[in-house]
């Protein structure tokens, strides 16, 4: 919790001057933790949700001609002027696209139990389409929660970890099939 000192009567949080984190932030934060990262492109369309701006109210910004997306302008006030000062995001250029992830301090305000770690070159492109992939499925099912549940790779990958400890704790449970790696599960797509 903030501290808070005095001043001739009136209490001053010490941490004045640095944005406090809404409802909406918090839900971009998941979904960016639990994505591993998200291009501004993508936090256009993610922001820009009906239910976002509602709980954004009426500092939604200027939007694209497009309804459902902030503008590029909007998304940078959001990420340098907003999550960046308070210590919740990095950012930056990474082969032509503007990536932002979290820090330990977002991750923690997402309650997300992954590390802070910069998105790897090698795999943004996929990322990307991932991204889309998820936010196509949550516009076309109407929630942030598409029918079945989505599962991230960071989710899937602390989930199976989970359960390698959990089964040495406790030898007789099982682990699900959808956690235990079977090399014949793995695709060849070269």
């Amino acid at each position: 919790m903030l501290q808070q000192k005095r001043t001739k009567g009136r209490k001053i949080r010490s941490a004045a001057g640095i944005p406090r984190m809404n409802d909406r932030d918090i839900l971009a934060f998941e979904w960016i933790g639990e994505q591993e990262a998200a291009s501004s492109e993508n936090l256009q369309e993610l922001l820009g949700r009906p239910h976002m701006r509602e709980l954004l109210g009426s500092q939604a910004g200027e939007t694209t001609r497009e309804a459902d997306r902030l503008s590029v302008s909007r998304i940078r006030h959001i990420i340098e002027d907003r999550w960046a000062p308070a210590g919740m995001v990095n950012y930056g250029m990474i082969l032509g696209r503007r990536w932002v992830w979290l820090t330990r301090r977002g991750l923690q305000t997402a309650q997300l139990p992954f590390r802070s770690r910069r998105p790897a070159e090698a795999g943004l492109d996929h990322l990307h389409h991932v991204n889309r992939i998820r936010l196509t499925l949550e516009r076309l099912s109407g929630s942030a929660n598409p029918s079945g549940r989505w599962e991230s790779a960071c989710w899937y990958q602390h989930n199976q970890q989970e359960w390698r400890v959990r089964q040495k704790t406790e030898p007789r449970i099982s682990i699900p099939d959808v956690y235990v790696a079977h090399p014949s599960r793995h695709l060849d797509l070269s």
